[in-house]
């Protein structure tokens, strides 16, 4: 199955971007206040994986494994939900980052067929403009370099 992708060159360093996005520090500890701010109730932890539940807009309770890779990587598995996990990398892309998006979809034939031509019809800059142009901008108000 084809994957869903988005991705963007961000105007900082891999660390910088990580960071920001993720609320998962390069370095020493994670802020657990940051962290369940950002994901929801901290379930578990096992190294540098947690598990987050939270209620969604629908009102629907959802886990969440996520695993931090820094200052690279972050993958969001979905442990209650059949849509898709998720994987964030951040790569060095001459002066910033090259921040993508994966979606990889669980689900199959039909099901996934419809979600992936939505996306590709009209998701793809709905969660662009929603997710990547509000780290981009704010990282275009900075002076990292």
């Amino acid at each position: 199955m084809p994957e869903i992708t988005i991705s963007s060159w961000v105007p900082a360093e891999p660390s910088a971007v990580f960071t920001h996005v993720t609320a998962y520090p390069t370095h020493g500890e994670p802020d657990f206040r940051l962290l369940e701010n950002k994901y929801g109730k901290l379930e578990d932890q096992d190294g540098h994986s947690f598990t987050f539940s939270n209620t969604t807009r629908q009102h629907i309770d959802t886990r969440l494994l996520y695993t931090f890779i820094p200052p690279n990587r972050r993958d969001m598995k979905h442990l209650d939900s059949d849509w898709a996990d998720r994987t964030d990398t951040f790569l060095p892309a001459g002066d910033g980052t090259e921040w993508t998006i994966v979606w990889e979809p669980k689900s199959k034939g039909a099901p996934f067929l419809v979600r992936w031509l939505f996306f590709r019809w009209k998701d793809r800059q709905r969660l662009y403009n929603q997710i990547m142009q509000p780290v981009v901008e704010h990282f275009e108000k900075q002076d990292f370099y």
